[in-house]
């Protein structure tokens, strides 16, 4: 067998200068420069287009720590289907030895979370529910993935539709004071009677001498909305549980024989609670649904959606033509992503990645990748609905595509997936206007 020491050598070549060329995202093209070898460019790679389902993702915060945000909400869309998000949390005592006193009286229990920010129809109502758990959240349990369901009561301890108001203040109860105040923005979610009369009757009780007690006797709550009905509509809310600004909690407010104002207990939501999103989505009669594995749909379409709910699937088809038996140096591979846009509220999804497909079909590494990330490109000179794209660098991995032919395939991925709501509609292979390429400036060698 022959060896082609030139073949060898180039190779040897994009490994040494990885650091200098990634500044560029191009490989070998000075070296090449000061050599009689061409550089030649297509952008003619012939594609296959398809949308799948997302893999569901591991959450447990052994693996990867929590996530900055909780997502609240649920969106109806005719391509995308219905979209459902919530999370769960324990909630913790501050204190040890938690008693309010003989004689205290009961008010209420309220749920109070802050918002961060939000995705899509604020004026569309949400159906918030929050139920009990009866399994505890286990920091150290590394099987939670975004599609777990942990076991909950069957009846709800609240159920309160909201108007989504993140930006709006709110008129709120405080603690010494005989009038509403005026309070940052967040959601404010009372719990049922009954609820809030087991709580209160654990004053002084071994259930609140300390938070291994407490976790055991009210192991965390599971806070989710019912699916929107209504067509085009609904929103996903951002909420960080761990700001500073508006403390995350189940406050319970009581008064006690020898004041006249009213007092509040924090049962909190801090950074020793678990907390765990939760997603589901279903695409019946949606664009989606029509088109889930069709490779090149009729509409010229793919697909991606954060809470890890679809990828797109892109097969280069044509390589051996490309390649015709010939020794290549993939200098530079970028492809080209052009987004279909479908107008605001629903904002497309900030930047992507390109991840491999491994035998089985499954999200993998790209071997030898360069650059993962593509952010989108506004195009300003298109007024609406305007059309931007995403560059992927992927030169190191087509390099190995072009050695090994089971390695011709790649998805295209939200980055962020568990803690953002966004999505896109990409032009597909047969797209007549929307089309993605693939730029690709390469050497032959000799």
């Amino acid at each position: 067998m022959k060896f082609n020491f030139a073949f060898l050598a180039a190779l040897l070549l994009i490994i040494s200068l990885n650091t200098a060329c990634n500044q560029e995202g191009t490989l070998g093209l000075n070296l090449l420069s000061n050599t009689n070898q061409s550089v030649l460019f297509t952008d003619t790679i012939s594609m296959v287009t398809s949308t799948y389902m997302e893999d569901s993702i591991n959450i447990s915060p052994k693996i990867r720590g929590y996530a900055t945000v909780q997502l609240l909400g649920s969106y109806n869309s005719s391509i995308f289907g219905t979209a459902n998000a919530g999370f769960y949390a324990q909630v913790r005592l501050p204190r040890n030895d938690i008693d309010f006193g003989s004689g205290a009286t009961l008010d209420s229990v309220v749920l109070v979370l802050p918002y961060q920010g939000y995705y899509g129809d604020t004026t569309t109502p949400l159906n918030v529910q929050v139920y009990e758990l009866t399994e505890a959240l286990n920091k150290e349990d590394s099987t939670y993935h975004t599609n777990t369901k942990l076991p909950k009561n069957s009846q709800p301890i609240a159920t309160q539709t909201i108007f989504p108001r993140p930006k709006s203040k709110v008129w709120a109860t405080e603690p010494g004071k005989d009038t509403l105040q005026k309070l940052p923005a967040q959601i404010r979610i009372k719990l049922s009677g009954s609820f809030a009369q087991q709580l209160f009757a654990q004053s002084g009780s071994v259930n609140l001498q300390n938070n291994e007690n407490f976790l055991n006797y009210f192991k965390g709550i599971f806070v989710t909305v019912a699916p929107q009905s209504q067509p085009n509509a609904g929103s996903i809310l951002y909420l960080n549980l761990l700001t500073a600004e508006v403390k995350s909690r189940l406050s319970l407010y009581y008064k006690t024989p020898n004041d006249s104002l009213q007092k509040r207990f924090d049962f909190e939501i801090n950074s020793n609670s678990v907390r765990l999103n939760s997603f589901a989505q279903n695409y019946t009669g949606s664009t989606v649904a029509q088109n889930l594995g069709v490779r090149n749909p009729a509409n010229g379409e793919m697909y991606l959606a954060a809470m890890a709910a679809l990828k797109a699937k892109i097969e280069f088809s044509n390589l051996n033509g490309f390649i015709a038996n010939r020794k290549i140096l993939i200098n530079k591979a970028e492809l080209i992503l052009k987004v279909i846009d479908q107008q605001s509220p629903y904002a497309i999804n900030g930047a992507i990645s390109a991840v491999g497909v491994d035998e089985f079909g499954k999200n993998t590494l790209l071997p030898l990748t360069v650059e993962q990330g593509g952010i989108y490109n506004d195009d300003p000179t298109q007024t609406r609905p305007r059309q931007g794209s995403y560059t992927i660098n992927i030169t190191k991995y087509f390099q190995e595509m072009i050695q090994n032919p089971a390695s011709r395939s790649l998805y295209i991925t939200p980055i962020s997936s568990t803690t953002n709501a966004n999505r896109t509609v990409l032009g597909g292979a047969n797209n007549p206007i929307y089309a993605p390429k693939l730029q690709v400036t390469y050497t032959i060698l000799n």
